[in-house]
């Protein structure tokens, strides 16, 4: 999702257009419409495809002041596009967040999703010998009302509790299994939370967090921010970047931000927020798949087909485990310049606008361009184009030319392309 009023920007769901999630998407979002009014989704639940937890919706968030990111892990799987929300329509409803991908699917009520992941599910068989809980292990479901309207119901449902790797370091098999571990009855809060360290200081500041979890098993570890601290949580992440693209080593972290949701019955209206606060379809033109667009325009029309029309947009964003476009020391002005280049790919019509295999926007293309942009090196719209950069080959040019600039011309500094599509 997009923060759209700060960047003049979104919370974004970039869930892969692979092929699973997209058949699921196209097999159960079905045409009935809610009637108008109605404080429900406007969709079947298929929309929403919870995938961390059966009631668990995860999406990162964009600002100005954190990398373009999906959820992908380097050499594993790499995603190549989703859906596009707004932020400004959805941060009420969400109802906790994280620094990185946290593993929330072996957070959601205790419960291991991982089921094919024995290290991540450390109490994989019960006493009588069948498969731990991969939905609630009855924490949940103590803490829902007939409605599911509580707050700690939708918070332990949406994955806001300790991983069940953290309660297995507190609690016996005997007591997770019974529903008596008492760290997995409540949020893993970071001004409070249930973590080993709790009797020592709370996580409450991006010092004490980087003190606590940095490259200590940050994702499954870490606490979990309110959504009240979105501007800690969001300084938080952002120390936790710049401090991985200074070390230069980044593991194979999924580096991306996590914003979990409860998507369900009474969830006030979360899902329809979901519904009315898409932007479009995304393709990320680092990580995306050749049948990824395709995918994604064949989404495109069966949501127009529902009256949702929608245009596909294409971004260039960080390669996973790298931070080749973002730069810590300062915010992201605009998406739509170099080096994001965010474009409309197909209108909601389904009309072309930017052919994907189209150059993009540069001018004076290997043209002398160190003073007609200021004296100054990296994007430069203004003489360049709004793809466009002055960079000299092998000079430390900064963000848009490469550290060291992999562009421009030998001897001088000249027009080049920040980004190629497809």
């Amino acid at each position: 999702m997009v923060d759209m009023r700060e960047y003049s920007g979104p919370i974004q769901r970039f869930q892969h257009a692979e092929a699973k999630w997209y058949h699921d998407v196209m097999r159960e979002t079905n045409a009935t419409m809610s009637p108008e009014g109605s404080s429900e989704g406007y969709l079947e639940p298929g929309f929403v495809n919870t995938d961390c937890g059966p009631y668990c919706y995860a999406m990162s968030l964009w600002t100005p002041q954190l990398p373009i990111t999906a959820f992908s892990i380097r050499d594993i799987y790499e995603l190549g596009g989703g859906f596009l929300h707004d932020a400004g329509r959805l941060w009420d409803y969400t109802s906790c967040a994280a620094v990185l991908d946290s593993n929330s699917a072996n957070r959601a009520c205790c419960a291991c999703q991982d089921q094919r992941s024995p290290e991540k599910c450390p109490f994989s068989l019960n006493e009588r010998g069948s498969i731990y809980p991969s939905t609630d292990a009855g924490y949940c479901a103590a803490a829902c009302s007939a409605n599911g309207t509580d707050d700690l119901c939708r918070q332990l449902h949406a994955g806001c509790g300790v991983n069940v790797i953290e309660a297995s370091f507190f609690c016996s098999r005997e007591k997770v299994l019974s529903g008596h571990c008492a760290h997995c009855s409540i949020p893993d809060w970071c001004d409070s939370p249930g973590n080993w360290f709790s009797k020592y200081y709370k996580a409450n500041t991006s010092k004490k967090w980087k003190d606590a979890f940095m490259y200590q098993n940050a994702g499954w570890r870490q606490c979990k921010w309110k959504p009240s601290q979105k501007s800690t949580f969001v300084a938080t992440a952002h120390e936790f970047n710049a401090a991985n693209q200074r070390a230069q080593d980044y593991g194979s972290w999924a580096l991306e931000n996590e914003v979990n949701m409860y998507v369900g019955p009474g969830d006030l209206g979360a899902t329809r927020a979901l519904f009315d606060s898409l932007l479009g379809f995304v393709y990320m033109r680092k990580t995306a798949k050749t049948e990824d667009l395709a995918r994604l325009r064949k989404l495109r029309d069966k949501f127009q087909r529902l009256g949702k029309p929608l245009p596909i947009y294409a971004i260039t964003n960080e390669t996973p485990g790298t931070y080749v476009h973002w730069d810590s020391k300062a915010p992201i002005s605009s998406l739509t310049h170099a080096p994001y280049s965010l474009r409309i790919l197909d209108d909601a019509s389904g009309a072309v606008v930017t052919p994907l295999a189209s150059d993009v926007e540069v001018h004076h293309k290997r043209q002398e361009c160190y003073e007609q942009c200021g004296g100054s090196a990296g994007a430069c719209p203004g003489f360049c184009g709004l793809d466009g950069a002055c960079c000299r080959l092998g000079w430390e040019d900064g963000a848009g030319c490469g550290k060291p600039s992999e562009l421009g011309c030998d001897g001088r500094h000249c027009c080049v392309a920040l980004i190629h599509s497809g």
